[in-house]
Formats: C-alpha cells, sequence, structure tokens
C-alpha cells in the first residue's frame, strides 16, 4: 500500500458530514467512543457544514444508543485534534493543533481553545472563551474569558475575541 493512500481521511459509519466540509490526511470521523462502558449501539458523529479538518484529527461517535457528537458548522479542528464521544462544539469554534477533548464537553460558539490543551471529561468551555496554549481544564470555563494555567484560571475578559465578534466598545465595558 502505499503512502498516500494511507493518509487519506478515514470515515466510519455513523458519520455525517455536512456540505463543504474540509477533510485532510489521515483523519479519522466517526470512529467508536473510548469509553469502556460503550456497547456497540448504533450512534453517530456529525460535522456541521464548512468545517475543517485537518489532519490526523478524531472525531469520536457518542457512546449512547441513538447519540451523537457534534461538531458545529464553520468550526476548525486543527492536526491531531481530538473530540471525544458525547462532544458539542458550537459553531466557528477553534480546536488548535494537539487539543484533547475528553467525553461529555460543551464547547460555546466561537471559543478557541489553543494548541496543547487538555479537558477535562463533562467541562463547559463559553461561548467567545479563549483557553491559553497547554492548560489543563477541569472546571467550567466562563464565557467570553480567557483562561490559562495548570490548572486552568480565568485571566481577563477575551476583549480580542469580544471585537473581532462586533461586541461594542459599551458592552465590552458592561461585561467589565
Amino acid at each position: 500500500m502505499s503512502w498516500a493512500r494511507e493518509c487519506v481521511p478515514y470515515f466510519k459509519r455513523g458519520l455525517r458530514l455536512g456540505r463543504e466540509v474540509r477533510v485532510f490526511e489521515g483523519a479519522v470521523l466517526g470512529g467508536e467512543p473510548q469509553d469502556l462502558k460503550y456497547r456497540a449501539v448504533e450512534s453517530f458523529a456529525e460535522v456541521g457544514d464548512r468545517c475543517v479538518i485537518r489532519e490526523y484529527a478524531t472525531v469520536n461517535r457518542s457512546d449512547k444508543e441513538g447519540g451523537t457528537t457534534r461538531i458545529g458548522s464553520g468550526c476548525f479542528l486543527m492536526a491531531y485534534g481530538h473530540v471525544a464521544h458525547d462532544c458539542e462544539i458550537g459553531e466557528q469554534a477553534i480546536v488548535a493543533s494537539h487539543v484533547a477533548l475528553a467525553g461529555h464537553i460543551r464547547v460555546g460558539a466561537k471559543a478557541f481553545i489553543s494548541g496543547g490543551v487538555v479537558v477535562h471529561q463533562f467541562s463547559c468551555i463559553g461561548e467567545l472563551a479563549m483557553v491559553g496554549g497547554g492548560s489543563k481544564i477541569t472546571l467550567d470555563v466562563p464565557p467570553f474569558f480567557t483562561v490559562d494555567g495548570v490548572p486552568g484560571r480565568a485571566v481577563e475578559l477575551n476583549v480580542v475575541g469580544l471585537r473581532r465578534a462586533d461586541f461594542s466598545d459599551e458592552d465590552i465595558s458592561l461585561l467589565k
């Protein structure tokens, strides 16, 4: 088998791909969940429209009968990112390289998770939050905040993200 053949994306059963999704070499989408309780039930992984899934990223199906792991429209999952079973990623979120999302994580719309971040199961990352590189997230990340460190701690309001999302200076002042 040639190298080129070995590096094509690998789509497993239960995968639902939206329109205009770009998937790069070696990505595995719709694989079985890495959960000891999983019992080979019919479940799904769903990738919304216009997402970009880069090299060797993985997205696992739900571990529940009829359940779905969801990635919202317009998301960017960079190389070697892992989205475990039953995660829900909001629209236009960015998950940088080498991020590991354990099971049952919720990521809000337009959140940004920097490279090398690990997120504990059942954690929530709020809308427009930004998680600094190499952080370890064991608790929820509030919306609109920048969180950094090991363990992750709220640092400040994510002013750059808020401005990019067209929040007015008045709205930003109110949030502060």
